[in-house]
């Protein structure tokens, strides 16, 4: 696979396009001043930030494959890479260096062109890895639903590094090598892994991709790779995973992470919300807090507590799905608090208490029967409820079995990959998710299922 070597020629150009953009900010700044000397003298100050800036793209996804095939997600993970990268450089210029000069302008300058100009050449990136030459030379061996939607997805998507290999381009190197040498023809196998056998000119196959070093994958792992959800129906391969992962000590860690981080937010946070409070007690004289049951780490019931955005007697009506144009029962307060997610801020105090983590997927209601019906549900239980969540942050809110089956899917991706980049990814981008609305998420789903 070329995997590694597509990563290191991003990680590369972004270097490049670093050291150009610095140029490019002391000219337009300076220009009289510009020259080799000042210029070096500046490269070796700012190349302090240029390890964070790396390390930021890389969370946010900028050297993700299925990422970076869609350009409205670069321009996005860019916005918001900018966003963080200006933030660190800030701390490592202001705060931790102070031998350092300050850069004031320069370092706007240089990570806003560092932006535009990595927009164009992730675009750029796009059109030459999914040229014939250097795509993934992909083989399907054997058929279900799965791959059939796999293979239409490919199909449709302008820019994909994966080019699939025809039938009658397998028949033409069967016929014209004899078996040999399918490694000039093909990068990846992907094998249908439900099959309880395979045919003979499969075997055949397969056999000689051993021989040429060829990757073999199942299905369910190109899925997972393509579209970074699993689902449900291969469960008994999702529990192998989770019962031989080795990341019991980060989970530790995470936990004593969680307190530390969720008390440091409450004490920031503590001036801002007795206004909250205000806010909602003004709107009808009802009570400030909301608490339900929710069903936590391997099925530990606990009370989940929100600041109420619904009216007194909200929960008369249970559970509602098909809320997509408007639930009646919101406030107009509570729909100003649920736009900016200030109304789960007292979820910090769920996870002072270890009933929550900051990521995790979302505890569900008792009464949610809708959900608890779907045969692998339980399965999210596996880690503790987060107030964001992988799920959270790729698709919008419930308001019907489908969603709740997507969100399902995302959930249980989460449960298997738990590790620190992936928890680091979800709290970076909750923040960019607080400005989207569902509405565009759910465009965004029509559009890639059409």
């Amino acid at each position: 696979m070329r995997t590694g070597f597509y990563k290191a020629v991003l990680v590369l150009g972004d270097v490049a396009i670093f050291y150009a953009a610095l140029a490019g900010a002391l000219l337009l700044r300076r220009p009289q001043l510009f020259s080799a000397e000042y210029y070096l003298a500046h490269a070796e100050v700012f190349t302090f930030v240029l390890p964070g800036c790396l390390i930021i793209n890389s969370v946010l996804s900028l050297y993700n494959f299925r990422q970076i095939m869609d350009l409205s997600g670069i321009i996005g993970e860019s916005l918001l890479a900018f966003f963080y990268n200006f933030l660190i450089a800030t701390v490592t210029f202001y705060f931790l260096g102070p031998g350092l000069p300050a850069p004031k302008t320069y370092l706007f300058l240089t990570l806003l062109i560092s932006m535009v100009l990595g927009v164009y050449w992730r675009r750029l990136w796009m059109q030459v890895s999914s040229s014939r030459i250097f795509a993934t030379k992909t083989l399907f061996l054997g058929r279900n639903a799965l791959i059939d939607q796999v293979i239409a997805d490919l199909k449709t998507h302008e820019y994909s590094r994966y080019r699939l290999i025809t039938a009658e381009a397998l028949e033409r190197w069967q016929t014209a090598a004899k078996g040999k040498g399918l490694s000039e023809l093909v990068d990846l196998i992907v094998v249908a892994a439900d099959k309880d056998e395979v045919d003979e000119a499969s075997r055949h196959i397969l056999a000689n991709a051993v021989d040429g070093s060829i990757p073999v994958w199942t299905h369910v792992d190109f899925y997972e790779a393509m579209y970074k959800k699993v689902l449900p129906k291969s469960v008994p391969w999702l529990l192998i995973h989770v019962r031989q992962r080795k990341h019991t000590a980060y989970l530790m860690a995470k936990s004593v992470f969680d307190f530390m981080a969720a008390g440091l937010m409450l004490l920031v946070l503590l001036p801002f919300l007795p206004f909250v409070a205000l806010a909602i007690k003004l709107t009808d004289g009802g009570s400030i807090f909301y608490s339900q049951t929710r069903v936590g780490h391997l099925k530990k019931e606990f009370r989940l507590w929100k600041f109420r955005t619904m009216r007194v007697d909200a929960d008369k009506l249970g559970y509602l799905w098909n809320t997509e144009k408007g639930d009646p029962r919101i406030t107009a307060i509570g729909k100003l608090l649920r736009q900016f997610k200030v109304d789960e801020l007292p979820q910090l105090w769920n996870v002072l208490n270890g009933d929550m983590s900051l990521v995790g997927p979302r505890p569900t209601w008792t009464g949610e029967k809708q959900a608890w019906d779907m045969p692998d549900y339980p399965l999210r239980l596996l880690v503790k409820p987060g107030l964001t969540g992988w799920a959270q942050i790729n698709a919008s809110a419930t308001d019907s079995e489908a969603d709740t089956f997507e969100k399902l899917c995302y959930d249980l991706y989460y449960v298997k990959n738990v590790s620190f980049a992936l928890d680091l990814s979800i709290l970076l981008k909750t923040v960019r998710r607080v400005f989207q609305s569902d509405k565009y998420l759910r465009d965004k789903r029509r559009q890639a299922v059409n």
